[in-house]
């Protein structure tokens, strides 16, 4: 199972999760939501730049296993 990890940076509830919840999301192959409700709201998010949820990122590199 692929997800990603989402947050609500809006001041209102989005689909049951309130503002400051940060969740994963279940997503295909390429990233995109199973969920209907969570693609159209990523979509509109990614077209008007409304600001009430943020995909979170990891910025801390990917541990291998491999050392040296």
């Amino acid at each position: 199972m692929t997800t990603k990890r989402l947050k609500i940076t809006g001041s209102l509830p989005i689909h049951g999760k309130k503002p400051g919840d940060e969740f994963e999301i279940e997503v295909d192959a390429d990233g995109i939501p199973l969920d209907i409700l969570w693609r159209k709201r990523l979509a509109d998010e990614e077209r008007h730049k409304v600001g009430a949820v943020a995909v979170i990122t990891s910025s801390t590199p990917t541990h291998t296993g491999q050392e040296g």
